[in-house]
This record gives C-alpha cells, sequence and structure tokens, in this order.
C-alpha cells in the first residue's frame, strides 16, 4: 500500500510547491559551499608559492629534472697572438657555458689555471698569463667542484707569435709638404694577428700621430699626417 505524498512533488532533483516556488536541499548547498571554500583555498595557496611566500616545493622524485648539457668548446678569439709579457685576454666560443657559472675553469697547456668569466650562453673570458713561449698554447675548459676536475671540454691550439721588433725606417726625414709614407723593416711583424695588444703607433712631434700598416712579416709603413692649414710647420719633420 502506497501512502500518499502531501503537499509536495518531486521534480529534477528539486522540490517543488504547488504555488511553483523551489528550492535547493540543505544537503547540495552545504556541498557547494564547501567546493567553492576547496577552491579558494587552493587558489589562495598558489597565489603564496607563486609571490614565493612558501618554501619551494620538493622535486618529484618520479620525474627528476633534466641534467644541464655539458659545455661545448668549439674555437676561440683570436687564433693568434703576439708574444708579450703583459697578460691577455682570450674570448672562447661554444654552448651551454651558462649552466656552470663559477665553476669553469681554464686550463692552458703548461699548467695554468685561471677562472673563466662566463659572458652568456655561448663565450667565455679566459686571461692568459705571460705568453712567453712561441710555440702553439693548448686551452680547455674544465668543470671543477673544489679544485677536483669533473668534465673537461676538448682542446683549442691558440698560436703565439714572436713580438715584432723595428729595426729601421726609411726615409728619416719627411716633408711637411703633402702627406707622404715612412717604411718601417724589421721581422716577426704581424701581419696576420686578429688581435694585437696596444696596437704600435708612430709619432711625429706636433703633428700628431699614425697607425702602423703592416704589408708582411718583415716591412709596414706609416702615413705622415699632412701640414696644417697656417703652415706653421713648414719644416722638415725628424722621424
Amino acid at each position: 500500500m502506497r501512502l500518499p505524498v502531501y503537499g509536495v512533488r518531486v521534480m529534477e532533483k528539486k522540490l517543488v510547491y504547488r504555488n511553483g516556488y523551489s528550492f535547493i536541499p540543505i544537503g547540495h548547498m552545504l556541498m557547494l559551499l564547501l567546493m567553492n571554500l576547496v577552491g579558494a583555498l587552493v587558489a589562495y595557496e598558489s597565489w603564496r608559492e607563486n609571490c614565493g611566500l612558501l618554501p619551494p616545493r620538493p622535486f618529484d622524485t618520479r620525474f627528476p629534472p633534466e641534467p644541464p648539457l655539458m659545455p661545448v668548446l668549439r674555437s676561440s678569439w683570436p687564433r693568434e697572438i703576439e708574444s708579450t709579457p703583459r697578460s691577455v685576454i682570450v674570448t672562447l666560443l661554444g654552448q651551454y657555458f651558462d649552466d656552470w657559472i663559477d665553476l669553469l675553469v681554464c686550463k692552458m697547456g703548461d699548467g695554468h689555471r685561471v677562472a673563466a668569466v662566463v659572458i652568456n650562453e655561448s663565450a667565455v673570458e679566459c686571461k692568459l698569463p705571460f705568453t712567453g713561449s712561441f710555440a702553439a698554447r693548448a686551452i680547455w675548459l674544465r668543470l671543477e667542484t673544489l679544485s677536483q676536475p669533473v668534465y673537461q671540454t676538448d682542446q683549442i691550439a691558440i698560436l703565439i707569435r714572436p713580438a715584432a721588433d723595428y729595426r729601421a725606417v726609411s726615409p728619416h726625414h719627411a716633408s711637411t709638404r703633402g702627406s707622404a709614407r715612412v717604411w718601417i723593416t724589421g721581422v716577426n711583424f704581424p701581419v696576420h694577428v686578429e688581435k694585437i695588444e696596444s696596437p704600435p703607433v708612430c709619432i711625429f712631434g706636433n703633428r700628431g700621430d699614425s697607425g702602423v700598416h703592416f704589408v708582411s712579416d718583415t716591412k709596414a709603413w706609416c702615413a705622415v699626417p699632412p701640414a696644417n692649414s697656417s703652415g706653421r710647420f713648414n719644416r722638415h719633420i725628424l722621424w
């Protein structure tokens, strides 16, 4: 025997009065309120983490982060330098340098070690000490932790040329009327050197100076500056 239901009827999980008004059961209201509260808490915790207010989450051991790629050494600039008693900065070119800042060391073939200065992802600088040897010098990049080598790249050979020796000039006197050339002879001129530390110049007294132009490894020339418009330097200049 079915019991009669007085006053209400069930329709789409809502209770509907005979006068047309409906309402959601109290259980559904509490469930919606709880879901909104949980969502707000999750959003708040995410905001705190993005703002740095929470310590970083530990890495998921099931998906460890990929290790950084080892540095790759491809070339150097310059490839040829002139022997000098001063130190010389050489730029090494390659890849993946910026992942190993403060751990890269430049190691020379003669045993010298200097810290590498990372410029960007593909370039580091090494300060070579006194380049007294006239032979090719090898350079490596090494990863070191507590002075212990971890990884070493392939070597790059840099040719070190003997210092230039300037022996004679011709002519010894140049006229101030118009421009002229003074020729210089000697040995070991850096005609093919890409980077010259403190490039040589020819000084012409009160008329200023001009750069040295290398023709071969034994010959170079300088342009004599022309006389000024006032003509005050109407004399021969001893070079």
